[in-house]
């Protein structure tokens, strides 16, 4: 996104039409330019956008008065199905946060104890034992599928989404371990006629397909879908819901807070996030988070729907480097946007998490194919530390050298044309994305890809749009698929005031072109202006040193307790 130098990799974008350049342009180490500043247009519009206070010894409680009951269900093992890799896990993250949060009536169902028998008598106990203003919280992550729906014109596109559990089989009595849509949408009715809120999870999918898709060469995927045959020769399940059923939609409710892992028409993939030692759910890891406290942006003690569904989205989208889309509902109820999901009582405010000091490394693990991992000795990556693994050892990039394109796990290219005089670069670029998704943890900031995030190709128009930065200063810099930095914005005299609206969009005919791969936009948003964080930005303007980008925000932002930190990634292919 910017002009094309030799050995550069950033996708280049026009203005116009025409490549933009600038005569002040400088290299480092073959360096290349990613998104021209001059393109930019900030257009402003309104939410404000502060730091979640810290909390610690904090005591989760309901809306209002009353209690909250859990039943968290996680399958990884199958009878029929292929194994996930990190749906146990994310039960056991969202359980722990429950239990440091004071929860203690929680039912947890774990692989084959997620029977359709023991879930059902869980439900109907939770429905049983609500009372009004209680809080309800429902998690399940596994495998999710559709199938012709029971209830004729119940769904537009007449298919039930189901969450699989783990005994089933298309084959006999075992047809039935598996819970339709229309069942939990009786289950949450009845809950909200008691009065009680609902929190309800789905990590899991029904639909075919990703934003993008993948290259092959990054190895087997874990997707949390499964297929199941459309006509079952003998199907035992016989549904709690009735004819009288199939209009309920979980919009129609006032009490339900409901988070879904992806739309019915794409895929959940499992992720891997640093530090974790399985792969994960990147909505159940969000989750957890949140519950913790990490979502209250404000930190007045309440997590509202806006700030559970916006920490929630950022989370996914930048972990999933963008192919997960999750939904949420209530969408179109603005009356309900603001109303709180939970409350965390008691709760000692503290600083903000300090950002590690010193250099320190980040670890990224690469495979080789088609070369010899001899290459790979001379590389000296600023930030990054390389640890060199099978293309079957979960790594985070794996580099074909035979054709120089570096590719992920999740089947994105993320650089063309690498050598090996390239790669200590690309692997400082992949470290210094990891290390601002882990500060965004603590301080997500909204920012997203305009108009989709698929595959983009040559002469497309394309938007980055950051929300809720009303009041705020804002720096927005890329990071390019070959560690190129670039500051966007602010770059001339007065554009560092802060925004008086809550939207700025960076577009003015920014257009696509060769050559392609992987950027990353980051949006650092703060209640003051940063200008010595500006001027360590713009001293690597145009230079491939991601790998400085750990040390600058460690020294510039930490102690700033408004700080706000997101980043969209933006992918393309000829």
């Amino acid at each position: 996104m910017g002009a094309q130098s030799a050995g550069g990799m950033a996708p280049r974008l026009t203005q116009g039409g025409c490549p933009m350049t600038s005569p002040q342009r400088t290299r480092a180490r073959g360096g290349a330019a990613a998104l021209w500043p001059y393109a930019a247009a900030m257009i402003l519009a309104g939410m404000p956008a502060l730091f979640a206070t810290a909390h610690a010894g904090a005591q989760l409680a309901p809306p209002g008065a009353g209690s909250i009951h859990a039943l968290i269900i996680g399958a990884d093992h199958y009878a029929t199905r292929r194994s996930l890799r990190g749906a146990v896990a994310d039960a056991r993250d969202i359980e722990q946060a429950l239990r440091a949060g004071g929860i203690r009536d929680l039912t947890v169902l774990i692989n084959e104890q997620a029977t359709r028998r023991e879930v059902v008598i869980a439900i109907d106990r939770l429905i049983d034992s609500a009372r009004a203003g209680d809080l309800v919280i429902i998690s399940f992550a596994g495998h999710g599928s559709q199938m012709p729906e029971r209830v004729k014109g119940s769904d537009p596109d007449g298919m039930d989404e189901v969450f699989v559990l783990p005994a089933f089989d298309e084959h006999g009595v075992a047809t039935a371990e598996r819970l339709l849509d229309k069942e939990i949408n009786v289950w949450l009715k009845r809950i909200e006629n008691k009065g009680a809120y609902t929190l309800f999870l789905a990590d899991t999918c029904h639909g075919g397909g990703l934003t993008r898709d993948v290259d092959l060469r990054a190895g087997e995927m874990s997707y949390r879908q499964t297929v199941i045959s459309l006509a079952p020769l003998d199907d035992a399940l016989t549904p709690i819901s009735t004819d009288r059923d199939r209009m309920r939609h979980p919009e129609e409710f006032d009490r339900l807070t409901f988070l879904a892992a992806a739309d019915k028409w794409t895929k959940v993939p499992e992720l891997r996030i640093e530090g974790q030692p399985t792969l994960r759910g990147a909505l159940s890891y969000a989750l957890a988070r949140a519950l913790e406290g990490a979502a209250d942006r404000d930190g007045d003690g309440r997590t509202t729907r806006r700030e559970l569904f916006e920490y929630a989205r950022q989370l996914a989208q930048q972990y999933s480097q963008s192919r997960q889309n999750i939904h949420t509902e209530p969408n179109r109820r603005t009356d309900l946007i603001d109303e709180p999901v939970f409350r965390r009582l008691g709760a000692r405010e503290q600083p903000p998490p300090a950002l590690a000091q010193g250099r320190g490394r980040w670890t990224v693990r690469i495979a080789v194919l088609n070369g010899s991992v001899e290459e790979l000795a001379d590389a000296e990556p600023y930030f990054a530390k390389a640890e060199v693994v099978s293309s079957d050892q979960q790594p985070e990039l794996i580099w074909d050298a035979a054709d120089g394109e570096v590719f992920d796990r999740l089947g994105d290219v993320v650089a063309r044309g690498i050598r090996q005089r390239d790669i200590a670069d690309v692997l400082d670029r992949t470290a210094a994305v990891a290390f601002v998704a882990s500060l965004s943890e603590l301080r997500p900031q909204r920012i997203m890809l305009l108009p989709s995030n698929k595959h983009h190709r040559d002469g497309e128009k394309v938007t980055f749009r950051t929300e809720g930065v009303k009041d705020r200063s804002i720096i927005l810099f890329n990071i390019a698929s070959n560690g190129t930095i670039q500051l966007l914005y602010p770059r001339r005299w007065g554009e560092g005031v802060p925004s008086q609206s809550a939207v700025k969009e960076l577009n003015d005919e920014i257009v696509v072109r060769a050559p392609y791969g992987a950027d990353h936009v980051v949006a650092i948003v703060s209640e003051r202006t940063l200008p010595q964080l500006q001027e360590a930005i713009k001293a690597f303007d145009q230079v491939r040193a991601s790998g400085r980008i750990p040390d600058i925000l460690r020294k510039h932002v930490a102690g700033d307790a408004s700080v706000r930190i997101g980043f969209a990634g933006l992918f393309t292919i000829p």
